[in-house]
């Protein structure tokens, strides 16, 4: 299998004026393409912080990170944007959807955005993906209409719009009742068998985390165990 990711002893310190906060210590892992894979740990481990840094949000202080064979450590930040919009998607906990926007044009915004154009295979493509996320009925509400799992499903939709080689969901079912945040996971899991989209997925949830192929365990800034 071919590496999609490479994470090699990354390290993350916060500074502010004379305090340091190290939040990551030296983590190294791999991911593969076309795995779904599960970051777990308790709160203020740096699940959130590692998902930041791999999705060029954030920068290391210390290491190296690779995606697709290309050293992403010391991108630009135009670079960083381009790299992001080509080949990364996010789905977030809380689903950052615009609100006068509808499903259809959330799904095509990142694909709209840099040339302000939303141009008919775009919405094509957006209808696409709303319909395999199950909400071909949906295409047309505005996002204030859609319940919570829907606007999470909107979500994942709109992380795939451009074809994206690694998908990162912080918390994705983080906000959603148990039998909606399960639905949520089929949703990504489906998309992750048939495209063979790599999925790295947050969660405090230890049923969400063994529905994936394997789960990375950190505590205290460094990975504990890989299972």
């Amino acid at each position: 299998m071919t590496a999609i990711l490479e994470v090699e002893d990354i390290t993350k310190i916060f500074r502010s004026r004379e305090v340091e906060t190290p939040v990551l210590n030296g983590v190294s892992f791999k991911l593969q393409a076309g795995e779904l894979v599960a970051l777990l740990g308790p709160s203020g481990s740096g699940k959130s912080t590692l998902l930041s840094i791999v999705g060029l949000l954030l920068s290391a202080t210390a290491g190296r990170m690779s995606l697709l064979d290309q050293d992403v450590t010391h991108l630009k930040e135009d670079q960083r944007s381009q790299f992001r919009n080509r080949h990364l998607g996010f789905v977030f906990q809380a689903h950052h959807l615009l609100p006068d926007f509808t499903a259809r044009e959330n799904v095509a915004f990142p694909a709209a955005a840099p040339n302000n154009n939303l141009s008919r295979a775009m919405r094509e493509r957006a209808g696409e993906l709303l319909e395999r996320v199950g909400l071909a009925d949906r295409v047309d509400y505005l996002s204030t209409q859609l319940s919570g799992g829907q606007k999470q499903r909107v979500a994942i939709a709109r992380a795939l719009m451009n074809k994206p080689n690694l998908v990162l969901a912080d918390e994705p079912t983080g906000n959603l009742d148990r039998e909606t945040g399960f639905q949520v996971m089929e949703q990504m899991k489906i998309i992750n068998r048939e495209e063979r989209t790599t999925f790295l997925i947050s969660t405090h949830d230890p049923e969400i985390a063994a529905r994936c192929d394997y789960r990375i365990q950190l505590l205290d800034g460094k990975i504990d165990r890989i299972d």
